[in-house]
């Protein structure tokens, strides 16, 4: 055949195949914008014989898959692009089989940059439905959901009915607001979805998966990634879906598609458990949460024994014994195949079988035993969870602390009291703790994202870490009616972090590295807030219920069956608006504290860092421990050094206490925070620190040119590599008073940063900042001078947890007066106690008219108790010959046993309406001066657990402060003459 015969053949052929598919493609295939594409995959339909049938072609920003359909052909394709970038999936079957063959065409179309959406141009109708959905939302800027109406590709409307377009606007509305997946899915197996910020890497592969694992097929399949603004997405999809088999539950399925954002995460347990269809994925997601519990709980025997991967192993070297325990959760949870009623004779068969390991390792063995009996514990002492709720974002449990008598080591060495609650909360994101010592309970919510080095050896410390701060606060709380208690949440995003980012290089490969930085700490911040979230509606599943203590949430088997009342404060990475958002979240599903859920808040509530509450009552024990020295910090110069910069809360303001009042004789001398570390031994400018203090700006930004002779400041921010050094950092020193500006390497620079705020030489040693155990017994040398003596007189914890209490043990065996974080910090919590008062007794225009005199009442209040405790404090410990950190533990546990006996007396008494009553005039002389304007408030809106907690705190602590330790009383016989002594 010649040349020019060949090539007429092929046209030929070309249009018979471009005519074939006019007549047997969906029209959306055939739309204008797609004509280039058409003729390509005419083309391919005449060599795709010759390639097993399966043509893949990659055009610019495009690949283009030309196959014939068969069962989860799409997750075969995306498997294939799985190292690109995919910001729209598009595929198409045909309506009859392809000439000569069995089987359908199957066209796909994979965008990987984003792709453009219809016409700007709206129809009236399309405005009109828009108008109407926006009614429902008023929080949803029509801004948004407009602009991403515009930017939607009309093929994902393809087919749908008016109805359903109404439906995924709905979806595609509430998704703007919302964490959680919105979806639709009809009995014909059709399934519409809308999900804010889902992860571009592997995603739609998870999809594909999931419908396989659910013997589902996917027959027609449009998806794409929809810009909402310039952090954030959508990912709105169209599925048809077909049922393969009998093996299809709706509620299983659904249940894994709604977590698939918040579980799915390539690792072992996927790799083992998943992939051999041991278990599906919620219970995968199940697994993980429970190996991320036990490996909190194991670690503290050995680091190394109990490893998360070592922990990890012992499930994969048993999974069917794995696979028994969740059965056993199951059955004990799953309200629609709960059998409770033969729950102990599993458990006991299944620990009958772990007893029975031998793999001729003991000590292997005993590793692998306690985490698989841990597992079972975990599920035993389980007393509520959301895992069977359809829709969350992280999975949530209520774990009897019970379980804690329970370790393989000496609790008492590592958690000397038993909490009353404690609260887990696990997703791919972050593991967290809510830990509270009484009932009615209140404490911080802290939230810590740390560099990737860091976080892998932290990680192992986060319940011991949560439960140490819920102790202290339970110290702390003291002279309030609210417990002590503590939130941590610990994001692990990294691996995330680091896929997302490789995605966006491979869709934008010519991305500056500015913009790189940027989308890392926009990404950063956007997983912290949506952690943030998820921990707040999985707490508030398990905790908000009605009067008698019954959940509000469906699908939750509750073995608790207790009302629960907690309340949080701001802590590390809080911000106002997710503050308000938390405050808002409460009211809005009915829990009862309403706003009063969170403290701080930014109009109805006291900003500690805007009024320095905690750092008063810092403040205030320096001032009392200086007179103790001897020295009279009005008159006598005095040298301080601080952690926590200008723009920290407790630091900033403690700075700012101290200029004000003694500005002729204070001289803040070294000062660290994150952004690096200063010292000066002349003193640090005042007006320089103020100015930093106003602007919210870390130490970094000190006016280097009024650094005096031989100081300097490292900047640890500054990172710069130079040939020859590697990684360098800014050091910018006074040198013969002369301003150098020099680089030093990494390694120098870290060791200047870790030791300069302990070597330098100061009277008093504020720690307003810092990670807990910064200072411990492994560097507590760090923290002496050449002769082996402290290099402060004085430490006045503002941070919590600092120091460890081996550093404190050393240190006042060396003669250091150490003030106690539960002690010196206590200010934030009285001052949130108090705001939950005026919420309970004030409208919220008489707070806001009446804030300035609430915030000076508070102050006083903070004031007077620093003063008599640290007075307590400083003559307990002198004479009983003790350390002052011992003294400040016995004069909390003083306290909080007078409080517990009182309120146990007051459980079964019912309070008198009359204000006269001796009981009414204690909680009437806690409440602050503004609030006894209103006795008859006072009676009528504070709860009776509440009033009860109130009087017996109240009694409590003035009783210990009056009479000190020694006082032995009988409570029950002596308390009318003990309120009698105190109004």
């Amino acid at each position: 055949m010649s040349e020019k015969d060949a090539i007429k053949d092929h046209i030929q052929e070309l249009k018979k195949h471009h005519e074939w598919l006019h007549h047997n493609m969906p029209s959306c295939f055939l739309a204008t914008e797609n004509s280039p594409l058409i003729l390509e995959v005419a083309h391919g339909l005449i060599d795709l014989p010759k390639h097993d049938n399966f043509i893949l072609l990659h055009l610019k920003n495009i690949t283009l898959v030309i196959t014939v359909d068969e069962l989860h052909i799409d997750l075969k394709i995306l498997k294939k692009v799985n190292y690109l970038p995919v910001y729209s999936y598009e595929s198409y079957v045909s309506s009859s089989n392809l000439p000569n063959t069995q089987a359908k065409l199957y066209v796909a179309f994979l965008h990987h940059a984003r792709v453009g959406g219809g016409s700007e141009k709206k129809t009236k109708p399309e405005r009109d439905l828009l108008s109407e959905i926006l009614v429902h939302y008023p929080e949803v800027s029509p801004v948004e959901l407009y602009h991403v109406h515009d930017s939607l590709s009309p093929k994902i409307l393809e087919g749908m009915n008016q109805k359903e377009k109404e439906e995924l606007f709905h979806l595609i509305t509430r998704s703007i607001i919302r964490d959680h997946l919105q979806f639709y899915l009809d009995d014909h197996l059709k399934l519409f979805f809308s999900w804010k910020n889902v992860p571009r890497n592997h995603f739609l592969t998870y999809v594909a998966e999931l419908c396989k694992r659910h013997h589902l097929s996917i027959d027609h399949f449009h998806g794409m990634y929809v810009p909402l603004n310039e952090k954030d997405d959508l990912l709105v999809m169209h599925l048809h879906l077909k049922k393969i088999d009998q093996g299809f539950s709706r509620d299983d399925f659904l249940r894994e598609l709604c977590f698939l954002k918040f579980g799915r995460l390539k690792d072992v347990i996927e790799d083992h458990f998943l992939t051999n269809e041991i278990i599906d994925g919620t219970y995968t997601d199940l697994l993980k949460a429970m190996l991320g519990f036990s490996h909190q709980f194991l670690v503290h025997a050995d680091n190394n024994v109990y490893s998360l991967e070592h922990i990890e192993e012992a499930t994969l070297r048993y999974p069917e014994l794995t696979r028994q325990i969740l059965t056993l959760f199951q059955h004990k949870f799953d309200p629609s195949n709960r059998r409770f009623e033969h729950y102990e004779k599993e458990k006991n068969h299944l620990l009958e079988e772990i007893v029975k390991i031998d793999s001729g390792n003991s000590s292997i063995d005993i590793r692998r035993k306690n985490v698989l009996k841990t597992l079972i514990l975990f599920t035993d002492y389980c007393q509520k969870t959301n895992f069977y709720r359809e829709n969350k974002c992280a999975l949530s449990f209520r774990i009897d602390p019970k379980i804690l008598n329970f370790t393989p080591y000496d609790r008492n060495s590592k958690f000397p009291e038993l909490p009353f609650g404690i609260f887990f909360f696990s997703n791919k994101n972050f593991i967290g703790f809510q830990i509270r010592f009484k009932d009615l309970s209140r404490g911080g919510l802290r939230t810590v994202a740390l560099p990737k080095e860091q976080t892998s050896w932290e990680i192992n410390n986060v319940f011991q870490e949560c439960y140490n701060l819920a102790y202290t606060q339970q110290k702390k709380n003291k002279d309030i009616p609210e417990g002590g208690s503590k939130a941590i949440i610990f994001c692990n995003i990294h691996t995330l972090l680091k896929e997302e980012t490789e995605y966006l290089i491979k869709s934008q490969p010519h991305l500056s590295k500015d913009a790189l930085d940027q989308f890392r700490q926009d990404f950063r911040w956007k997983i912290i807030y949506e952690s943030q979230r998820a921990f707040i509606h999985s707490f508030l599943t398990l905790i908000n219920c009605t009067e008698n203590g019954e959940l509000k949430a469906k699908q939750v088997i509750d073995y608790y069956r207790k009302p629960e009342y907690i309340y949080l404060g701001p802590d590390e990475n809080m911000h106002n608006s997710m503050i308000d958002w938390i405050a808002e979240m409460s009211e809005k599903v009915g829990y009862k504290p309403k706003k009063a859920f969170i403290s701080s808040k930014p109009l109805l509530g006291i900003n500690h860092k805007e009024f320095g509450i905690t750092s008063f009552g810092v403040h205030t024990c320096l001032k009392t421990v200086m007179h103790h020295l001897g020295m009279d910090p009005q008159k006598d110069p005095f040298t301080i050094k601080i952690s926590g910069g200008p723009d920290g809360d407790v630091a900033g303001n403690e700075m700012a206490l101290l200029i004000k009042e003694f500005p002729k004789t204070a001289k803040i001398i070294a000062i660290t925070d994150g952004t690096g570390t200063i010292r000066d031994t002349k003193g640090l400018n005042f007006d320089a620190l103020l100015h930093l203090f106003e602007k919210g700006v870390g130490i970094k930004f000190y006016p280097t040119e009024l650094l005096s002779k031989d100081s300097f400041l490292l900047d640890i921010t500054s990172r710069k590599e130079i040939a020859g050094m590697g990684d360098t950092h800014r050091l910018i020193r006074n040198e013969n008073n002369k301003i150098i500006d020099t680089p030093i390497p990494a390694s120098e620079a870290s060791n200047l940063y870790r030791l300069n705020l302990l070597k330098v030489e100061a009277d008093i040693f504020i720690p307003a900042g810092g990670r807990p155990r910064t200072l411990q017994q492994a560097n507590i040398s760090d923290f002496l001078d050449s002769h082996g003596q402290p290099t402060s007189k004085a430490i006045i914890e503002g941070a919590n947890l600092y120091l460890t209490p081996e550093a404190r043990h050393v240190l006042e065996q060396k003669g250091v007066i150490i003030i106690k974080d539960s002690s010196a910090n206590k200010g934030g919590v009285v001052c949130s106690s108090f705001e939950v008062l005026c919420g309970l007794i004030l409208s919220d225009e008489e707070f806001v008219e009446n804030k300035r005199q609430i915030v000076e009442e508070i102050l006083a209040f903070i004031e007077s108790i620093a003063l008599k405790e640290t007075q307590l404090i400083l003559k307990t410990a002198e004479e009983y010959n003790i350390e002052y950190a011992k003294a400040s533990d016995l004069i909390a546990e003083k306290i909080n046993f007078f409080s517990y006996k009182i309120l146990d007396h007051l459980q079964n008494v019912n309070l008198s309406d009359s204000i006269d009553d001796p009981l009414n005039q204690c909680l009437v002389a806690h409440c602050l001066p503004i609030l006894r304007r209103h006795p008859e408030r006072i009676l009528k809106n504070i709860p009776d657990i509440h009033k009860k907690a109130i009087i017996a705190s109240f009694v409590g602590a003035n009783t210990v402060y009056k009479n000190g330790l020694g006082w032995e009383p009988s409570i029950h016989q002596i308390l009318p003459l003990i309120i009698k002594n105190l109004i």
